[in-house]
């Protein structure tokens, strides 16, 4: 192990630094490490905020890009079927041009005002000075999710996130479909669809119940929490199972 801590793991809890510090002398196992995206590399949601922000309008006279009852279906699905919700919000995409929808996102995320620098420069540290293969597996779509990473300013070995194919329309070029690309990246999904194209994950880091699996099938985990919201059902679980925490 290195005489003194990396400036990237400074602040961490001392298992986690001591995890991350075994993953980059350890030989056997995948050196894959899967984080979670919202509210895990950044606070707070940005997928969610941009499928509100399309149901919204600032004038009267011009209608949003999706009607509000979009939010609002999404809002209730999400209470009995995490999955299904996700895979809603980016399936009500379906039918605007993919040019138009990628200069909003680029909006979004170019002003997106929540972007860690503790967490880039723990993907930083990890792939630059640890030899790890870094992935982010998100339930956000995936358009979203790399052009977020861009602004936060990292590098990392791969993307996956929700996405639906793209249909080629003749006079308007790419147009969003509403035909889900498999699989659905949250829960079992984010296992799989890992697995399918890199392999398992050794480490993981994440949130949410919609990182259980992801988390459960890693070596090593931490579990994220956010200082002053309250403790919800993954960090409960993580503490039960005596998994890494840590409460920024």
């Amino acid at each position: 192990m290195p005489k003194t801590l990396p400036d990237w793991l400074q602040g961490f809890p001392k298992r986690f630094q001591n995890d991350v510090l075994e993953a980059m002398q350890a030989k056997d196992h995948s050196r894959i490490v899967a984080f979670d995206a919202d509210k895990t590399l950044w606070k707070n949601d940005i997928g969610e905020f941009f499928l509100e922000l399309l149901t919204q309008t600032g004038d009267a006279d011009e209608p949003p890009i999706l009607e509000p009852k979009v939010w609002k279906d999404y809002g209730r699905l999400l209470k009995k079927d995490r999955v299904g919700a996700y895979g809603y919000a980016v399936q009500s995409l379906a039918g605007l041009e993919f040019a138009d929808l990628s200069s909003w996102i680029d909006l979004v995320a170019s002003k997106w005002p929540h972007y860690s620098p503790k967490m880039a420069d723990l993907i930083d540290g990890m792939r630059d000075e640890g030899g790890l293969k870094v992935y982010v597996v998100s339930a956000s779509c995936s358009w979203m999710t790399r052009r977020a990473l861009l602004y936060m300013g990292v590098d990392v070995d791969g993307v996956f996130g929700i996405e639906t194919e793209l249909d080629d329309v003749p006079g308007k070029g790419l147009v969003v479909s509403d035909r889900l690309v498999q699989p659905v990246t949250c829960n079992s999904g984010k296992v799989e669809a890992l697995d399918q194209v890199v392999g398992m994950a050794s480490f993981a880091i994440g949130d949410s119940m919609g990182d259980h699996e992801m988390l459960d099938t890693a070596r090593w985990r931490l579990v994220i929490g956010t200082r002053g919201e309250p403790e919800n059902e993954m960090m409960r679980l993580a503490r039960l199972r005596g998994w890494s925490t840590w409460v920024r």
